[in-house]
């Protein structure tokens, strides 16, 4: 048996006579146990151009679909080089295009928002699809 701090201010400690071993290997089974219950969310990135050719479309669009079924949130980037910037409306065009492929399997997260040379789209795969 071992005399064990338990609480108290550092004036006027509260201890008890128990086994530390066993508070160590309880403390640990209840970290454990707790890590369990946890979810981690796993995000995704697919980054294109604003002016993309189909069949990289496609393979952005078959990618998507693997990432919502295998339950990841994705983040959308479509990045303008110099004055591609003021084209933004037509990267807008190309998230919404391909969030109404996959709205059947995903929700959108976060809106599209310009940020300098970035647009950014956040898709999460819906409740029903993570069961």
């Amino acid at each position: 048996m071992d005399l064990v701090v338990v609480g108290g201010k550092p004036d006027l400690p509260v201890c008890k006579i128990m086994d530390y071993g066993q508070l160590k290997y309880e403390m640990k089974k209840r970290k454990q146990k707790a890590k369990k219950k946890q979810t981690v969310v796993k995000l995704k990135e697919l980054k294109m151009r604003p002016k993309i050719d189909i069949h990289d479309y496609n393979v952005k669009l078959k990618r998507l679909h693997e990432f919502l079924d295998a339950g990841y949130k994705v983040k959308l980037v479509i990045r303008f080089r110099g004055r591609e910037v003021m084209y933004a409306e037509d990267g807008k065009e190309i998230l919404f295009k391909l969030f109404e492929e996959v709205k059947d399997k995903a929700i959108i997260e976060a809106r599209p928002q310009l940020n300098k040379y970035l647009m950014i789209m956040v898709v999460a795969p819906s409740v029903q699809e993570k069961k």
